[in-house]
């Protein structure tokens, strides 16, 4: 073999390689976190009101993980009254948004309600809990690893 012959078979071996990067590249399943994630950061600023109103409370609701059960439980203080608090749990995978679960919630029948995470795959999950009460929304996050 004359060394014309391995050039060309050098140039051909680079294009079969990079087409086949390129097939692979674009197979490649990739997403947003989340397909509104523009919109979100616009009203960005209601998230920190959010924030700063459950500050303000002395008393609150919160959520209890408990990782020997994987029960995660809405706990809510008995010193003040929560009637009339609707919300939602969503349980957010980052690695995988297909997997995020939401659910609903509404006092007082919801109240010490404990939700299995044992369907759950194991991993980071984070927790965010938002609700409104009494006129004002509140929001909670919190970071659990299953």
């Amino acid at each position: 073999m004359n060394w014309g012959n391995k050039i060309f078979l050098a140039f051909v071996l680079f294009a079969a390689y990079i087409i086949t990067l390129v097939v692979v590249c674009v197979k490649q399943d990739f997403y947003l976190v989340s397909p509104d994630y523009y919109n979100q950061e616009i009203a960005y600023q209601d998230q920190i009101e959010r924030q700063q109103n459950l500050a303000e409370l002395e008393a609150r609701p919160e959520l209890q993980f408990s990782r020997s059960d994987l029960l995660l439980t809405l706990d809510v203080p008995k010193e003040q009254r929560f009637d009339g608090l609707s919300g939602t749990i969503h349980l957010f995978r980052p690695s995988d948004a297909g997997k995020d679960v939401k659910l609903e919630i509404k006092l007082p029948q919801d109240q010490g309600k404990s939700i299995s995470l044992n369907d759950l795959q194991k991993g980071l999950w984070r927790v965010k809990f938002n609700w409104s009460w009494d006129g004002k929304e509140f929001y909670q996050e919190k970071i659990i690893v299953i």
